[in-house]
């Protein structure tokens, strides 16, 4: 395990992580061919610009492609579709790092370079799918749940509360599949030392 010396440790730790991630996902964005699935989003990206926001969202993919058509996917769209994963994974992966901290240097800096290292994650990170997206919004919902615990009650509380649920509806919204996210949500927040009637209005207000 890794002791962390200095009380900033965590810190440059996780800004190098970070910077990391982002070189290692971003670089060569286009060596690999599009995949179906890349397609299908940067076609509905490009519907976005014709006024069409929602074309085509059965498959439970509601707003993910409105990432990509921030980034003009007509000029580049190979770039547009996969950049848009990366920024969204980073700040997933910083989630990661905030849960893992509480269990010590040691566990946070073996997740970040089982993520970093990981050829699975590799993949999905730099690829135009809605998977890494939904997933990194899903981290950031559970570390906002738990941060909640941090908070006294008031309305700090309640705007940790409002923000968990942004999160994980944002998750859902970019792929139905991060609807479990919504149960570690609830089990953080039921398990917390507080009141139950605290606990019950800040469930509710993030179902909300």
């Amino acid at each position: 395990m890794i002791k962390a010396r200095h009380p900033k440790a965590g810190f440059f730790f996780a800004a190098l992580a970070l910077l990391l991630f982002f070189a290692t996902r971003a670089i060569a964005l286009d060596a690999l061919p599009l995949h179906n699935d890349e397609g299908l989003h940067l076609t509905r990206a490009v519907e976005v610009w014709n006024g069409n926001p929602f074309w085509e969202i059965r498959d439970g993919k509601i707003i993910n492609h409105w990432l990509i058509a921030l980034f003009y996917p007509q000029n580049a769209p190979v770039f547009a579709g996969r950049i848009a994963t990366v920024l969204v994974a980073m700040p997933g992966f910083a989630a990661s790092m905030a849960l893992t901290r509480r269990l010590g240097m040691g566990a946070m800096a073996l997740g970040a370079l089982l993520w970093l290292a990981s050829p699975f994650i590799f993949f999905y990170d730099r690829m135009a799918f809605s998977d890494a997206q939904a997933g990194a919004l899903g981290l950031l919902a559970l570390w906002a749940a738990m941060r909640g615990e941090d908070v006294p009650p008031g309305s700090s509380s309640l705007l940790r509360a409002f923000l968990t649920g942004v999160l994980l509806a944002l998750a859902m919204l970019f792929k139905f599949t991060a609807a479990p996210y919504a149960l570690g949500v609830a089990l953080l927040v039921l398990t917390r030392r507080a009141p139950l009637r605290e606990r019950l209005r800040t469930l509710a207000i993030i179902v909300g």
